[in-house]
């Protein structure tokens, strides 16, 4: 693990989209795209060795800013809480950085749960704030992929200048409960060989073509390899309170089955473990 007290690896411009209504969220479990197996875990950063250790790189200004707590958990005993104040960098950020693990022609799952606490706060027309993205080096501009809060009010998925920071995804964001999230990536630079599936609490979910798998080139020009990244980053002067959030269970794996979170404490919220 390496600790960087301040880093600043790439920016993450995102364009606000239209409000479209809210919908309810219905819990079920993921109809995940069959295998003959349950897969394997290629690697885990589920906090519960106590630390950070199992992380490559830890970004933080403080140990405050970036710590294992107890409380909300997910899965297990620890899960991580990122809270950060508008002062901290020249984005405000706390990230943690997986090992590179996604490279040309793999075809991986990622998964990885989130939580809003209550008195998280609303996004400013303008503005923007990531709290997962795919990036790896050089890290030039945006992420091929980022999971961001809109200013309507949605938790959603933009991709970077190639694709317009167009939104192709998004749902109503929900305070003071994990959100369980897994993605399949087929990592790709040729836009007809890769592309994106995705499930959100257990649920399938639909682009905004229309369509399950969304075809793209998933890896920059200038990348060898991309890492999976969780984060809590935002434009400077958005906000000027400090905001939290926290990850928990973040896995990447063979099969959806593999990247799932496990047990939590009673009422931790989440979806159930699927069938591989």
């Amino acid at each position: 693990m390496r600790i960087a007290a301040v880093a600043v690896l790439a920016g993450f411009a995102i364009l606000q989209g239209t409000p479209a209504e809210e919908i309810s969220i219905q819990r079920q479990a993921p109809a995940c795209a069959p295998r003959a197996d349950d897969g394997r875990l290629l690697w885990s950063g589920d906090f519960e060795l106590g630390d950070l250790d199992q992380w490559q790189w830890v970004l933080r200004k403080s140990p405050e800013s970036l710590a294992v707590v107890n409380s909300p958990v997910r899965q297990g005993r620890y899960a991580a809480r990122l809270t950060v104040a508008d002062s901290d960098v020249a984005n405000p950020r706390a990230q943690l950085n997986a090992p590179g693990m996604h490279r040309e022609g793999d075809d991986q799952f990622i998964g990885w749960s989130t939580y809003f606490p209550g008195d998280f706060p609303s996004v400013p027309a303008g503005g923007w704030l990531v709290f997962f993205q795919f990036h790896g080096q050089p890290y030039s501009g945006s992420p091929r992929l980022g999971f961001g809060v809109g200013s309507d009010g949605r938790i959603e998925l933009r991709r970077d200048d190639v694709y317009n920071y167009d939104r192709v995804w998004s749902e109503p964001l929900v305070r003071n409960r994990w959100i369980d999230f897994t993605v399949r990536v087929k990592w790709s630079k040729d836009p007809s060989v890769g592309f994106v599936e995705l499930w959100a609490d257990g649920r399938r979910q639909t682009f905004s073509d229309g369509r399950s798998r969304l075809a793209m080139a998933t890896i920059q020009d200038d990348q060898d390899v991309v890492e999976s990244i969780a984060t809590n980053y935002r434009k400077l002067n958005m906000i000027k309170e400090p905001v939290t959030i926290l990850h928990d269970a973040v896995k990447i794996g063979t099969s959806c089955a593999a990247v799932q979170p496990g047990p939590g404490p009673p009422g931790a919220g989440g979806a159930g473990r699927p069938r591989g």
